[in-house]
Formats: C-alpha cells, sequence, structure tokens
C-alpha cells in the first residue's frame, strides 16, 4: 500500500466507525416502529369530566434498560442481531417500547429482554394496565411463531412479586416434536409508565436471574431515570482528558512516518452519525512505512462514549459478529475473520483481521477495538501478509497502558 493511498484506507475505517455507529442505534437498539395504539378502548373517564388532558412530554428512557452491570458475572450483550424488536417477536401486538435491551446468559444459555413503555395520556395508561391484566394478545403473538405441530400453553407465574401499581407474571410453555421452550413474561404498570421482562429458556431449569427478579430491576432502573435524568455516566476520564491520549511517533518502530490529520478526518456526515450514536471523536492517529513491498500504515481513532446505553451496546456487538458481516460481506474478494489468541486488552476487545487487500490481494489489516470504561479505542494495522515491524496487538498495549495511567489518580 502506498501513501497515496492511506486515503483510501481512512475511508475505509470511516466506514468501519460510521457502521459501528448505525449498528448501535439501528441494530442493537432499533428504535420504536410507530406511536402506541391501543389494544383495548375502555373510557376515558376523565375526558368526560373534566378539562381535556392535555399530552406530557414522553421523559427520557435511554438508559432506562437492564444492562449487563446489574446482571451476573456469566452475563454478555445479546446474541445475533443484538436486541430482540418487539413488534416483530410479537408480531400484531399494537405497542411499541420507548427502549429495550437483551442480555445473554452463556452458562445455562438464557435469554433476558427487558422492554420499557411509555404513555402519555391516561387512556395510554389505560389501555396498559389492561394489557398487564389480561396480555392474551401478546400469548396469541407468540403462538402464531411455531406451526401447527406444537402446542403452546400458559399459566400464571410462581412465586409472585407485587411490581409498581399493577402487575402480573406468565410461564409460557411450546412443546412439540424434539421442541421445549419455555418463556416467562412479567409484566408491570406504575402511572406513566410500564415494563416488560421475558426469560427464554429451552429448558426447564431455573433461570439464573428470575423473571420476578429481572422485572424488579428494571423498574428500579426505569424509576431512577424518572427521579434523575438519563444516568450519568462514572466517566473516570473526561473528554477533554483525552486530548494526547494516542500513539506517538516513539510509539513505533524507526522509520515509521507521521500521517496529517487531514488524511483521518471524518466528514461532518460521518461525525453527524457518530453523534447520534453517542460516540464521541477525541483523538486521531496515523503512521506510514514506505519501504517498497514492506509498506505499513497504522491508523487509530480514540473515543469516548458519551451515555450509559451506548457503552452497552458496544458490549452487544463486541461479543457477535454483526459489524464484520455488515462492513464486508462475501463475494467482494475480501474476508473479515476474527483474531485468535488475543491478549487481555481493556476491559473488552475484539480483534480481527480483513485479508485480500492490494492489488495482489497479498495485503491484510488487521484491527482491534477496545474499550476501558467509557473510553473506546479503533486500532488499524495495514500490512503486506508475512512482513511486519509492529503489530496490532503490541500497539493496542502501549495505548491501554497510557489509558490506564491517565484514568489513575
Amino acid at each position: 500500500m502506498t501513501l497515496p493511498q492511506v486515503g483510501l484506507l481512512a475511508g475505509l475505517i470511516v466506514v468501519f466507525l460510521v457502521i459501528l455507529a448505525l449498528g448501535l442505534k439501528y441494530v442493537v437498539y432499533a428504535p420504536p416502529k410507530g406511536p402506541v395504539v391501543p389494544t383495548v378502548t375502555p373510557v376515558d373517564l376523565a375526558s368526560l369530566l373534566g378539562p381535556t388532558l392535555e399530552p406530557t412530554p414522553v421523559p427520557d428512557y435511554t438508559t432506562a434498560v437492564l444492562t449487563i452491570d446489574e446482571m451476573p458475572d456469566t452475563f454478555r450483550g445479546g446474541r445475533g442481531a443484538g436486541s430482540i424488536n418487539f413488534n416483530e417477536f410479537f408480531e400484531g401486538v399494537d405497542l411499541s417500547p420507548a427502549s429495550s435491551s437483551t442480555l445473554f446468559e452463556v452458562e445455562k444459555k438464557q435469554t433476558v429482554v427487558g422492554w420499557t413503555f411509555a404513555y402519555t395520556t391516561s387512556l395510554d395508561r389505560d389501555n396498559f394496565n389492561a394489557f398487564v391484566a389480561y396480555p392474551d394478545p401478546l400469548f396469541d403473538a407468540y403462538r402464531k411463531r411455531w406451526d401447527e405441530s406444537v402446542l403452546t400453553e400458559w399459566a400464571e407465574l410462581e412465586n409472585p412479586i407485587q411490581i409498581g401499581g399493577l402487575s402480573s407474571g406468565w410461564k409460557v410453555v411450546t412443546l412439540g416434536p424434539d421442541i421445549y421452550m419455555r418463556m416467562d413474561v412479567v409484566l408491570f404498570s406504575r402511572v406513566g409508565f410500564g415494563g416488560m421482562v421475558v426469560i427464554l429458556n429451552d429448558s426447564d431449569q431455573a433461570p439464573v436471574v428470575g423473571a420476578w427478579e429481572a422485572a424488579r430491576k428494571l423498574d428500579a432502573r426505569i424509576q431512577d431515570v424518572l427521579a434523575h435524568g438519563p444516568i450519568p455516566i462514572s466517566v473516570v476520564v473526561a473528554y477533554q482528558d483525552l486530548s494526547g491520549l494516542k500513539l506517538n511517533q516513539e510509539d513505533l518502530p524507526p522509520g515509521f512516518e507521521i500521517i496529517t490529520d487531514t488524511a483521518l478526518a471524518l466528514d461532518e456526515a460521518s461525525l453527524l452519525v457518530m453523534d447520534g450514536a453517542k460516540l464521541r471523536i477525541a483523538e486521531m492517529f496515523g503512521f506510514y512505512y514506505g519501504k517498497t513491498n514492506a509498506e505499513e500504515t497504522v491508523l487509530g481513532y480514540t473515543y469516548l462514549f458519551t451515555e450509559t446505553r451506548s457503552k452497552s451496546a458496544m458490549d452487544i456487538i463486541m461479543t457477535n459478529d454483526l459489524l464484520l458481516s455488515a462492513l464486508y460481506p462475501p463475494g467482494r474478494g475480501l474476508a473479515w475473520q476474527r483474531m485468535t489468541g488475543t491478549r487481555p486488552i481493556g476491559d473488552l476487545a475484539q480483534g480481527s483481521i480483513l485479508i485480500g487487500l492490494g492489488e495482489n490481494g497479498d495485503t491484510r489489516c488487521d484491527a482491534i477495538l477496545f474499550h476501558r470504561g467509557y473510553v473506546g479505542v479503533a486500532l488499524f494495522h495495514v500490512y503486506h501478509t508475512g512482513v511486519w515491524k509492529t503489530s496490532v496487538q503490541d500497539l493496542a498495549l502501549k495505548l491501554d497502558a497510557k489509558l490506564q495511567a491517565l484514568a489513575s489518580p
């Protein structure tokens, strides 16, 4: 790769970061598909006996979700495409969550999903309360997911706990040829919001975290958000302190030259996408080694998560191959694969390799994404296969050491 091609590589990195941001915003935490439509229509007495109630603003439920921090250590971010979409999973149920999250327990292979609902009028509230008490539309929608050869039955969930002003719990079991699926559901309502927790399990063993317990955690999370606003980030490093958190020329072997910031800058459209996903770029850096047939390029970006949910969403993306498959789908002569043998870096890291770059397909790109606390790093190393003076893992360790020193008292 020659120096003029560095701009093209920087463009690749921009695409990488933008897809990451879009993944956080649209895949892991998909936005609601439309307004809440009542499932039943009881009479709204308030509208008959007094002045028309003005809709109240919907609170910011951005961080009113279940997170890994509240679960045992065996929980990870959601598998596959991330969060389970309520309107797809329960097709035909006319409710739209204000926020959601999906967590996966790795030992017993159990999925925990939490949805938060908001209503701005007394009619919305009464409709949701009716749904909590009689969630038959939910069960009917779930039953339609299976073919006619299986049987789905439901009953009240054992060991009930009163949550909010109204709550109900249900055990739903699907049986068929070589099929057993248990779904525990808890629904609850409190003043201006509602919540729903689902635990999916392919056996009858007790869940690591029960549905009632998870619902109580979600209720507490929502109340905290309502009382204090979106839960603040406990950042040990402020954004302004990240100035200078990057690799310098002395961190690389002799012969590497500095690439100007101009070649690495994100355009305005990309910055808007990053901002929407709550990722704020703090530093960018690049270096180039120009020996013929042994060229190497190192590029990196340091960024800050500006809200709790974006960090949780990053954890989801980094525990599956969603980002890699979206960036370079099969059939283009290029292939992503996971990097194996990655040394401990940051709190969570994902290493990957892009094979088949260059005119002869003999150039590869090694990439590492990692974060420590709410500071994230994207680091890339491009070189001829079998020829290198440095490695992305060595560079990531150096940058992680700087980050740890910065965060120390």
